[in-house]
């Protein structure tokens, strides 16, 4: 993403058209961030938040002429608004491209290391924060019928907070096989179904990022719905 772009509709289209899902496939949302004037900037516009906080990868940005209170500025303010993300330093646009290119960040191959990563580095983050990552796991499989209940009701009903929603999920309605879930906003990737588990935790999990997450609310809603 660059300047104050908004990223979203892009994902989107890469979602749902399908000519374009045959012939692309969304690596990795990569953001810049301005370590001189990154704080200031993030915090004045939600535009850039929340570029920040839908990010797989941030870049930052002149490091090398930031002074050690506006580098260690920016980079708080990052772990504030997207502490699961990986950031990377780049002095005058040097960086090895295979640490941007080929990552699968933003979707991930169906092998385990990938999948791990995709799904175990986020966790659970609302302390002092509008911005919320919010992983929901429960031992076992779920109900298909529940869960896709579940997921329109919070689309429908926290449409404004939602910015994405991943997961790892059984379902009872498939002998218990395994499947990707993805979000952005209220759009749905189709379901991703693997041949197995890709370890040997079995447990099912959700993880949502947002803005002012009622988590309460989800916890208590996928229990109703899904299990």
């Amino acid at each position: 993403t660059s300047g104050l772009a908004n990223p979203i509709p892009i994902i989107h289209t890469l979602m749902v058209n399908p000519a374009l899902m045959k012939a692309y496939c969304l690596d990795t949302v990569v953001c810049v961030v301005d370590a001189v004037n990154g704080s200031t900037t993030i915090d004045a516009h939600d535009s850039a938040a929340n570029q920040l906080a839908l990010a797989d990868l941030i870049i930052l940005s002149k490091g090398d002429i930031a002074t050690k209170e506006q580098l260690a500025q920016t980079l708080a303010t990052i772990a504030d608004v997207n502490p699961s993300a990986e950031v990377r330093d780049v002095i005058r646009g040097e960086i090895d491209c295979t640490r941007v290119f080929g990552r699968r960040l933003f979707n991930p191959l169906k092998r385990s290391k990938f999948i791990d990563r995709w799904l175990g580095a986020h966790p659970d983050h609302n302390h002092d924060s509008v911005y919320v990552t919010h992983t929901i796991t429960r031992q076992g499989t779920l109900s298909l019928a529940g869960t896709s209940v579940f997921l329109n009701h919070v689309v429908n009903q926290q449409r404004e907070h939602i910015l994405r929603i991943k997961g790892l999920a059984g379902f009872r309605e498939r002998d218990d096989r395994p499947a990707l879930l993805h979000a952005v906003q209220d759009k749905f990737y189709p379901l991703e179904w693997l041949d197995a588990w890709p370890n040997d935790d079995h447990s099912s999990r959700l993880v949502f990022i947002g803005r002012d997450l009622d988590t309460a609310w989800l916890d208590a809603k996928f229990d109703s719905l899904c299990l």
